[in-house]
């Protein structure tokens, strides 16, 4: 058996963005995996072809018989891993050719840890996002917006299987984000904070072609996550203290990423950087 089932869904891909995704994963210096690759657009048949030319045992092409769309081909992908570890991956990114590599060597140390992601570049931007590391940060993190990558994560299948694990169509395109947030009482998360994968940020993507109803499923699963696990939420920072209950002596408050103290309401005292 693999030790890694890569799974990646694809539809109707550019052909230089796919062929410069499947290069990234058999790049990799981590050697010991399988790649399942499912079109969800079995009338394109430029993309088998594509597969098809990298002579490689380890690619596994499959087809859906007709579209299933992003979180059904996602399903029946992981129903068909036999790996130990599930590599989750998209057709328009590009993985660090060392990102199995740390993937194996800190699921090896940290046992405990069952889903593991990383900090990402995004190619059209130019810029590094910076996710919290560790796993109370990133379910408090959750709370407010979707803090691991899915293209980026490796979970354990063993882990998956237990908890019966499932994308929801019905939360597509943000069924990632949902996964996540059912799982945030059982799972334990960690990011690596070195950037593992290129992120195709573009306007062809399906997070932004399908822009409002993205918007509309992230509002419906921040208010499901505060709904069913207030103790993660992040409570900011806001202290009046008053003389003889109406002088104001000093005033603490939290706004974006800093903490501000502040005498007699308006006397600057200190500045604090908080973390995620």
């Amino acid at each position: 058996m693999p030790k890694i089932s890569v799974l990646m869904p694809i539809y109707n891909t550019e052909p230089t963005v796919l062929k410069e995704a499947i290069e990234s994963i058999l790049n990799q210096t981590f050697t010991d995996f399988e790649f399942l690759i499912l079109n969800d657009s079995p009338n394109n048949q430029d993309l088998k072809k594509i597969v098809e030319s990298y002579h490689d045992d380890r690619i596994v092409y499959l087809e859906n018989q007709e579209n299933l769309g992003i979180s059904g081909s996602r399903n029946k992908l992981m129903s068909l891993a036999k790996g130990e570890f599930i590599e989750i991956f998209d057709h328009d990114d590009i993985s660090k050719n060392n990102r199995f590599e740390l993937h194996m060597e800190f699921m090896k140390n940290r046992k405990d840890v069952d889903i593991l992601g990383s900090n990402a570049h995004f190619m059209n931007a130019d810029f590094n996002t910076n996710y919290p590391e560790t796993n109370e940060e990133i379910k408090r993190k959750m709370m407010t917006e979707c803090c691991m990558i899915h293209p980026s994560c490796v979970i354990r299948r063993s882990f998956l299987i237990k908890n019966n694990v499932s994308y929801d169509e019905t939360f597509s395109p943000c069924e990632d984000y949902k996964m996540w947030i059912d799982l945030l009482d059982k799972a334990i998360f960690h990011n690596i904070k070195e950037p593992l994968i290129e992120y195709r940020d573009s306007m062809t993507n399906t997070s932004n072609s399908l822009n409002e109803r993205f918007k509309d499923r992230t509002k419906m699963i921040r208010y499901l996550a505060l709904q069913k696990f207030p103790q993660f939420e992040y409570k900011r920072t806001n202290i009046d203290i008053r003389l003889f209950s109406c002088i104001p002596f000093l005033k603490i408050k939290e706004k974006e990423s800093h903490i501000y103290g502040k005498l007699f309401g308006f006397i600057p005292l200190f500045k604090i950087k908080v973390s995620n």
